[in-house]
């Protein structure tokens, strides 16, 4: 599988994260899966290639099938009823769909496909949001890219919450999620 960055890229790019004592790769590693994940799913789309593996759909009798996830790339594997699909033909169109000239068999539940779907690789802006959200999975702090104004003497600093200004608080991974997301497309 592939990764939106190398944790010795997220390192160069984020000296906070240099002490490979305290910030292992293992740690490092697991928080960038989740902040990947947690990307992906609020933009409905893989930034990085992703394979779907046995995705079960109720054919169409029709060339065009629509599948779960957005930016399909290709179809490895497709079967009917347990009978191996001709691929030759298949072409992606449109956010999540796919195109068979010769029509997908008709029924319910009879097709499993396997496909590759996703961006390649992610984009500049998203992959900078992601180090964002690694970063603040990984330390714990008074402030952070959530601080919208922050004052001293009697004043309180201000954030943004999750929800209120954006996904997820943050003004620069939540302009990369509203540019590059597909949040509520539909077919």
């Amino acid at each position: 599988m592939a990764d939106y960055f190398t944790t010795a890229e997220l390192r160069a790019e984020e000296t906070d994260l240099a002490d490979a004592e305290r910030y292992t790769d293992a740690l490092v590693t697991r928080a960038r899966e989740l902040a990947e994940q947690s990307f992906e799913d609020a933009a409905g789309v893989a930034f990085v290639s992703r394979v779907e593996a046995g995705e079960v759909l109720s054919g169409p009798g029709a060339p065009y099938l629509f599948v779960a996830r957005n930016r399909v790339r290709s179809v490895t594997s497709a079967t009917d009823s347990g009978v191996v699909l001709a691929l030759a033909s298949v072409r992606p169109f449109a956010l999540r769909g796919l195109y068979r000239p010769e029509g997908w068999p008709a029924g319910v539940s009879n097709l499993v496909l396997t496909y590759e779907h996703g961006y390649d690789p992610p984009p500049k802006r998203v992959r900078a949001a992601v180090m964002t959200l690694t970063k603040l999975r990984l330390i714990e702090g008074p402030t952070d890219e959530r601080v919208l104004r922050q004052s001293t003497g009697e004043r309180e600093t201000i954030y943004a919450r999750p929800g209120r200004y954006g996904t997820f608080g943050i003004p620069e991974v939540d302009a990369a999620l509203e540019q590059y997301g597909f949040s509520g497309a539909g077919i």
